[in-house]
């Protein structure tokens, strides 16, 4: 329930919530064969620190819910984050002791405390700004989600190059320090507290799962689903196949978010001009266009840095025409945010994360796997905003 409170928290803090988790599943992802090579194991085992992060963040969307309604945001926040940050230092301690297992463990603690930001996120959206505003806020926090995971793909790339893979792990430690004293810096907000039992909370889950949450959360499921499989996939791609060095493949993976800035700024400024609904009809046409471009660039064998990166920029733009609305549309009708939104992302990330477990045990080629299962994405889409029409 949206409440006019004086004290609001920040854009800043609310952008950097809404990719603190992704920027921590994925900003080591350039240095992949170096970690495969580090510890001796197969590309396949090497994608489960990526899948165990995705399963922990998962199952952390409906820890944060109750939590933040038991001990306000601004507490469940901090909490998250300082388990996030633990979390790291278990992965710099398995880097040291070369513990492959212990690397496994410290992904799973960081994946349970960074899964608070993109929880509450757009819990304190819808609970302290008016629905108008609402829509054009979470559009602007939806460039952070766009644009937060190619920088840190960036940065890592240029960490492991200079560096090595461990390195990636310090930043993402100091990093969780810098949002955690953000987090410490909001102001005090007007909420209403109370203390529920697993009765309760269980009523309260099955209470939020109406409206649109379910279909609203399986297609933020897709456009999540299409930026992991390509941060598994793209890695061996562009450091194997094309001999890129891995802050030549950073660098080259921020051209995709020219297209999410783009549709950020475009489902800002429709906001207030015309429906969700519309955007979303906008973003997932241009989105399939892309789509099935992509997937024509590789039948035809034409592997470049070029057709790795460049189709991605218009189906990203696409997907930010769609994100930001159908999370806005999911939650709008939910009787507690805090929960709602818990629930819509539990689902988007499971989604996610069944998703990339597919993807990642079938045999097909990198090359051919990538484009087919975007494509698959992009037609289940559609398939699901056809649905919240009727």
């Amino acid at each position: 329930m949206y409440r006019d409170n004086s004290a609001k928290p920040s854009i800043l803090l609310l952008t950097l919530l809404m990719s603190f988790g992704t920027v921590g599943a994925i900003l080591f992802t350039p240095g992949f064969p170096e970690i495969v090579q580090y510890f001796q194991v197969d590309r396949h085992i090497a994608h489960f620190v990526v899948t165990i992060y995705l399963l922990g963040f998962t199952f952390g969307q409906l820890i944060y819910g109750p939590l933040a309604h038991r001990i306000g945001n601004k507490k469940a926040l901090c909490a998250g984050i300082s388990l996030d940050m633990c979390g790291a230092l278990i992965c710099i301690l398995a880097g040291i002791l070369h513990l492959f297992p212990l690397l496994i463990v410290g992904r799973f603690i960081m994946s349970l405390g960074s899964s608070a930001g993109m929880c509450l996120s757009f819990a304190l959206i819808s609970q302290n700004f008016s629905p108008t505003e609402s829509k054009k806020i979470a559009a602007y926090a939806s460039l952070s989600f766009a644009l937060a995971p190619s920088i840190g793909i960036t940065i890592g790339g240029f960490l492991v190059d200079y560096f090595n893979w461990i390195a990636c792990f310090i930043f993402l430690l100091m990093y969780g320090l810098f949002v955690l004293l953000l987090c410490l810096a909001m102001p005090k907000l007007n909420e209403t507290l109370c203390s529920d039992d697993f009765a309760t909370i269980r009523k309260n889950y099955w209470q939020n799962c109406q409206g649109h949450v379910i279909t609203c959360g399986l297609i933020l499921g897709c456009a999540t689903s299409i930026l992991y499989t390509f941060s598994t996939l793209a890695p061996f791609i562009g450091r194997i196949d094309l001999h890129l060095s891995a802050s030549s493949y950073g660098l080259w993976n921020m051209l995709p978010p020219v297209g999410m800035l783009l549709g950020s700024l475009i489902a800002a400024h429709l906001a207030t001009r015309v429906t969700a609904y519309r955007t979303m009809i906008m973003g997932i046409s241009v989105g399939l266009l892309a789509a099935i471009s992509y997937l024509l660039i590789f039948a035809t064998d034409y592997l470049s840095v070029m057709s790795l990166f460049l189709p991605l920029a218009p189906l990203y733009l696409g997907n930010s025409m769609i994100y930001p609305n159908a999370a806005m549309i999911g939650i709008a009708q939910t009787p507690n945010k805090a929960y709602g939104s818990a629930l819509m992302n539990f689902i988007s990330l499971g989604f996610s994360v069944i998703n990339l477990i597919l993807v990642n045990s079938i045999g097909l080629k990198a090359t051919l796997l990538l484009p087919i299962a975007i494509l698959f994405y992009m037609l289940l889409s559609v398939s699901l905003i056809a649905s919240l029409r009727s």
